[in-house]
C-alpha cells in the first residue's frame, strides 16, 4: 500500500513551540500568533513533544530572536 504523505515538519531539535514562545514574550497564544504574522514571521508545523506530538506551530531559533528582539524594541520582555 501507499504511504500517506506528510504535510507537517519532522520533529527537528531546537524549533520552539508558539506555546513556549508565547510564555517567553509574556503574552498569550492568540495575540502571540497575531504579533508574530504581523512581523512578517511565517511558522512551520511541527509535531514536538512539547506538543504532546500534535500539530503546532513551530519556531527555528533565528526566528525565535527576531520575534524577541522585535518584542524587546517595543518596550516590553
Amino acid at each position: 500500500p501507499a504511504t500517506p504523505r506528510v504535510r507537517f515538519e519532522q520533529s527537528m531539535p531546537g524549533l520552539t513551540t508558539l506555546k513556549e514562545l508565547a510564555e517567553r514574550i509574556k503574552m498569550d497564544r492568540s495575540a502571540a500568533r497575531r504579533y508574530v504574522l504581523r512581523l512578517g514571521v511565517e511558522p512551520k508545523r511541527a509535531r514536538t513533544a512539547s506538543s504532546g506530538y500534535q500539530e503546532a506551530l513551530a519556531f527555528t531559533p533565528d526566528q525565535v530572536r527576531q520575534i524577541v528582539e522585535a518584542r524587546t524594541a517595543d518596550g516590553y520582555c
